[in-house]
């Protein structure tokens, strides 16, 4: 019998099994509760994260060297996540490591530096994991991993795993320990040329990496906790720019710091996996988002205070105008899209005197007020 068919072999690898899942169930329990209670990205949707083959020659912008590869991927959606190249003196040291121990597996060599009993497992190891977290087009084998509880929480697969990075940094061991074995003499030598490459091969201008000045942000912070310093504490805020000049989540990000440090709350929120009812408003923050995602939950506040921008004082809205505000605009967005009644109330608005926007609001508030 090998080691691998006997009895005590198989027990140790269940154990093992086992004492891993336990380990694994504090991270993975908030991911199958997630799951469980919202509206998850099915694997379809998550598949763009998975790297690809190009994803481990994608360089960050601003390497010294690979500059010229920070840029063949940029068609991926959330392509930044997938500039994962580890530089050419690790991804070559990775090559002579599998060519080494598929060598070593056939030939049955023996090394000092590799022990008998792992190296097949250790092998199959690096291979599964390689087939797990890569995909070609769509195929990937972690649709099989997708399946088990906890893992259908998780959104973005590059930033959070990437685990097949950690065998480049085993074949860098290795290798440099081979050639330092091989080479005693000059041993030191070439420890100090390996460190020198990876250095250089790893290095990128700092000016060009991506970030987001401190300063600039605690200014923005600062503005609006001037305007909602007066407000009563534990008041409800929203922050609905007139102008977004920056990607949304920078205005959910200030509003929640800011409400955070004055003893306030906020409706604005920035997560990865948000309920879908409230993602327009994520990606959109504004009057008609916010009360679409007030109306899909059956909630309304009994007061609420709008900041539009930075340079007037919160508005304060009531439950009564919140609700009157949401059912008025439907209205007018129904008059809006019938064209035979758009036409009537355009003729009503001539006879009038008064501007189309004043003739159908005036319209849709009857109509609210009638209750129709």
């Amino acid at each position: 019998k090998t080691h691998i068919t006997q009895k005590s072999w198989i027990n140790l690898m269940i154990t093992g099994m086992v004492a891993n899942i336990i380990l694994l169930l504090p991270l993975l329990i908030p991911y199958i509760k997630r799951a469980s209670g919202w509206n998850i990205h099915n694997y379809f949707q998550i598949i763009n994260t998975i790297p690809t083959p190009k994803s481990f020659f994608f360089s960050q912008k601003g390497s010294l060297l690979w500059n010229f590869l920070s840029f063949h991927s940029r068609n991926y959606p959330a392509w930044w996540d997938h500039q994962i190249f580890p530089g050419v003196t690790a991804t070559l040291c990775m090559f002579i490591f599998i060519v080494y121990l598929i060598w070593f597996f056939y030939k049955k060599k023996e090394n000092s530096l590799i022990d008998p009993k792992l190296y097949k497992p250790f092998l199959i190891t690096v291979v599964l994991t390689f087939l797990i977290f890569i995909r070609i087009k769509n195929i990937s084998g972690y649709f099989f991993i997708y399946l088990f509880p906890g893992f259908n929480g998780l959104r973005s697969l590059t930033r959070i795993i990437n685990i097949e990075l950690i065998f480049f940094a085993f074949s860098l061991s290795f290798v440099t320990t081979l050639l330092m074995n091989k080479f005693l003499k000059i041993k030191y030598l070439l420890f100090i040329i390996i460190l020198a490459l990876i250095i250089t091969d790893n290095y990128f201008h700092a000016a060009q990496s991506y970030r987001t000045k401190k300063e600039t942000a605690l200014n923005r912070q600062d503005r609006i906790e001037s305007q909602l310093k007066n407000l009563p504490k534990k008041s409800l805020v929203s922050y609905e720019p007139e102008n977004i000049k920056d990607q949304a989540l920078v205005y959910h990000v200030d509003m929640m710091l800011s409400t955070q440090d004055l003893g306030l709350r906020t409706i604005n929120g920035c997560i990865g996996n948000c309920p879908a009812q409230f993602a327009p408003f994520l990606q959109n923050p504004n009057a008609k988002t916010r009360t679409n995602w007030f109306k899909s939950i059956k909630w309304y506040p009994d007061t609420l205070y709008v900041l539009n921008n930075d340079s007037t004082e919160p508005k304060m809205i009531s439950k009564d105008e919140i609700m009157a505000r949401k059912t008025v605009k439907m209205y007018m967005q129904e008059i809006k899209n019938n064209e035979i009644w758009l036409n009537k109330v355009k003729q009503k608005a001539i006879d009038k005197k008064i501007s189309l926007d004043s003739m159908i609001y005036l319209d849709a508030l009857w109509l609210k007020e009638q209750g129709n």
